[in-house]
C-alpha cells in the first residue's frame, strides 16, 4: 500500500510484481486529507492509514466493497504499523499532540504508551519475537526507542515478590532479561 500517487491525492493499492498498477482505494476516506502513514499485515486484509488532523482509518479488504471506518481520535497522526495478524496497531502522533497508541483488538479500543505523550513521534513499528510483541518508535532530537507491549496472550508481570532466606534474597516475578542485585536485606512481618 502507499500513500499518494500519480492519480493526486489519496489512498492508492499497488503492486509491485511487473509494472506498477496503483488503485485508488480512498473511497469513504476523509477526502482532501493530509495523508502521512499506511500500512497492512502481511496478508494485506487489514489496512490502516493516518492523516495529519483526522481520525485513524481501518479498512477490511477481504469484503468485496469494503470501505474505511474512522477509529480513535483526531490527531497529528505521523506513522502507523500493523502486526502480521492485523491484531496489534501501533499509531505515533507529533506536535503538541505527540504520543503512541497502542490497539490489541483490530482497532477497537485504544490506550497510550505509558510515557510517550508531549513527544514529538514520527515513525513507530511493530514486531513479534519470541516474547511477545515490541513496539519500536524515533522522534526528532530524542533518539530510537523500543519496548515490549502486552497483547491478549502475552504474559507481562504485574507483581513482583521478595523471596527471602536468612543469609540472602531475591525477586520473583522479574521479566525475562532484567535483573536485580539485593544487598543488606531486612524483611520484616507484621501480623497485625
Amino acid at each position: 500500500a502507499a500513500v499518494g500517487g500519480s492519480g493526486g491525492p489519496g489512498l492508492f493499492l499497488g503492486s509491485l510484481s511487473g509494472s506498477t498498477a496503483w488503485q485508488d482505494v480512498t473511497r469513504n476516506a476523509p477526502p482532501g486529507a493530509d495523508w502521512r502513514s499506511v500500512a497492512s499485515n502481511t496478508a494485506g486484509s487489514v489496512v490502516v492509514a493516518a492523516a495529519s488532523g483526522q481520525r485513524l482509518v481501518i479498512a477490511d479488504t477481504t469484503q468485496d466493497s469494503w470501505q474505511w471506518r474512522a477509529v480513535g481520535e483526531a490527531r497529528a497522526w505521523t506513522s502507523v504499523s500493523v502486526s502480521a495478524d492485523g491484531q496489534t496497531i501501533a499509531a505515533a502522533a507529533g506536535d503538541s499532540q505527540g504520543g503512541i497508541w497502542v490497539s490489541v483488538d483490530a482497532g477497537a479500543s485504544w490506550h497510550q504508551v505509558r510515557e510517550s505523550q508531549g513527544i514529538d513521534w514520527r515513525a513507530v513499528a511493530l514486531s513479534v519475537t519470541d516474547s511477545g510483541v515490541r513496539l519500536s518508535a524515533v522522534a526528532p532530537d530524542r533518539g530510537i526507542f523500543t519496548t515490549a507491549i502486552s497483547t491478549p496472550g502475552t504474559a507481562m508481570p504485574t507483581r513482583l515478590a521478595l523471596e527471602a532466606q536468612a543469609d540472602s534474597a531475591s525477586f520473583v516475578g522479574l521479566p525475562e532479561g532484567l535483573a536485580l542485585s539485593v544487598r543488606d536485606v531486612l524483611v520484616g512481618v507484621n501480623l497485625g
